[in-house]
């Protein structure tokens, strides 16, 4: 599928040939509106993750001033946010894989529809 989503568009409008109409760039709009949605739902558990560990840490270094947050908070951070990314990277890979399906089906169609005449 990704194979043919890369040289079906040299059938459909040939080197040389500019223009879009406006269902195709509507469809690249949206394509790309998804793509940000989707960049949100893969980061979002890493970014919440790391702002409660950055609450806590804020509220560790009120309560014990002895305590240099600054050093723990960096290990604390960084291995937080491994241990995130490495338990959502299942939910992403079935997120991308939703993604890249519905992007070569919105595109194929647009495409479909806008088929030129060969010259």
């Amino acid at each position: 599928q990704l194979l043919a989503a890369v040289l079906d568009p040299f059938r459909w409008m040939p080197p040389g040939y500019v223009g879009f109409s406006t269902g195709f760039v509507t469809t690249l709009t949206e394509v790309a509106g998804q793509s940000f949605l989707l960049a949100l739902r893969v980061a979002a558990p890493v970014l919440v993750a790391l702002l409660l560990s950055t609450l806590v840490l804020g509220l560790i270094g009120r309560a014990v001033p002895q305590l240099n947050v600054l050093a723990v908070g960096l290990g604390l951070n960084s291995m937080i946010a491994m241990a995130t990314l490495a338990l959502s990277l299942v939910a992403a890979v079935w997120i991308f894989q939703e993604h890249a399906d519905m992007t070569i089906r919105a595109l194929t169609d647009a495409m479909d529809n806008y088929r030129q005449p060969n010259p």
